[in-house]
């Protein structure tokens, strides 16, 4: 069975103060749209924001007869909230036996043992610049591809909630200027 989480991750936004900014940008509209509670509780395993009346219109909307008593239903779930992250931060979809990382510049495949350590840098505070084997360009490990990691310094990460719609996502890109990328997780 397992918990099941969405993470979305902005892959431009770098600097924690504004990842900060965005960040409450980002509250402020979930609030207003009544999807997220504007308060922080136990609702997931680290602080988050529980889930707001109209958390589904993320997840592409309900009809307004089923909306109370699905509402009533979502809230006895526990973890079912949104995390807001505005630090450096990794988020994993938790099944292990990670695939490759791939090369922003040429796509070439790497073990991600090699990966690692450049990760673990840039978790500190370095810079996690990683050299592609085959062309031989650096980049940030926030810029690597993988499909099991995301790395970033503002991120969301929704707990149990139902499959966030496209327009969710093409709407938080239109908000920010930013591409955002999507992960499904399950731990």
């Amino acid at each position: 069975m397992g918990t099941h989480t969405q993470s979305v991750m902005d892959r431009a936004t770098s600097d924690t103060e504004k990842a900060k900014r965005l960040g409450e940008c980002i509250v402020a509209w979930l609030v207003e749209q009544e999807i997220i509670q504007h308060r922080l509780t136990d609702c997931c395993y680290k602080p988050g924001y529980p889930p707001g009346p109209h958390y589904r219109r993320a997840c592409g909307g309900i009809p307004e007869s089923e909306r109370e008593a699905d509402y009533a239903d979502f809230l006895k779930y526990n973890p079912n909230g949104m995390e807001l992250s505005t630090t450096r931060n990794a988020f994993f979809n938790g099944q292990g036996d990670y695939g490759p990382a791939r090369c922003p510049h040429c796509a070439a495949e790497h073990d991600i043992h090699r990966f690692y350590a450049a990760a673990d840098v840039w978790l500190k505070g370095g810079e996690g610049e990683l050299a592609c084997m085959q062309c031989g360009q650096d980049a940030p490990v926030t810029a690597w591809e993988h499909d099991d990691l995301l790395f970033g310094t503002l991120g969301l990460q929704f707990w149990e909630w139902p499959d966030l719609s496209p327009e969710f996502l093409l709407e938080l890109e239109r908000r920010t200027g930013h591409r955002w990328t999507y992960m499904f997780g399950k731990l």
